[in-house]
């Protein structure tokens, strides 16, 4: 009895099967669940859950595996023929084919990806507060203005409109 319950957990409906396949030919997902037989007009709710399932996940990759394997294509293999494509782009004077390959090559790198840079403070909010605290006033005023004017002053008073 527990086999069973596990292997249901651990193996795909065959809906599932039928979304992964299609996946795997090259349709995006909303067709790839209507395809697999999900409603149309929910196709997009159920290929957002299909998507995070992590035995749907696996197995798309294993099938984009199989797909490269039967095709014999690599990273490598397809980065050389662009980069063939691109010099002979270059020896035929077609700049926008050259730039079209060299842009598949960096796509292929991963270049394009979004950067995610993360920036630490050292001076933690406690500290900070402490070190404000500490500080005299024409401390204060020097980051705060930029300059600290010593002298006196006189305060003027603005005209009354009459």
């Amino acid at each position: 009895m527990w086999y069973t319950r596990r292997m249901r957990k651990t193996s795909l409906t065959t809906k599932q099967k039928k979304y992964v396949k299609a996946r795997g030919a090259g349709a995006n997902k909303t067709e790839s669940a209507i395809m697999a037989g999900y409603a149309a007009e929910g196709g997009n709710i159920a290929e957002q859950s299909l998507v995070a399932a992590e035995k749907i996940r696996t197995a798309l990759v294993e099938e984009a595996r199989k797909y490269a394997e039967i095709s014999d294509t690599s990273r490598e293999k397809c980065i050389a023929a662009f980069v063939d494509a691109a010099n002979m782009a270059k020896m035929l004077g077609e700049p926008a084919s050259m730039i079209a390959a060299w842009r598949e090559i960096t796509k292929i790198c991963g270049h394009y990806a979004p950067e995610t840079k993360k920036v630490e403070h050292m001076i933690k909010g406690d500290n900070m507060k402490v070190t404000l605290e500490l500080m005299t006033d024409e401390e204060l005023l020097k980051i705060t203005h930029g300059k600290v004017y010593e002298g006196e002053y006189k305060q003027i008073e603005a005209p009354k409109d009459e």
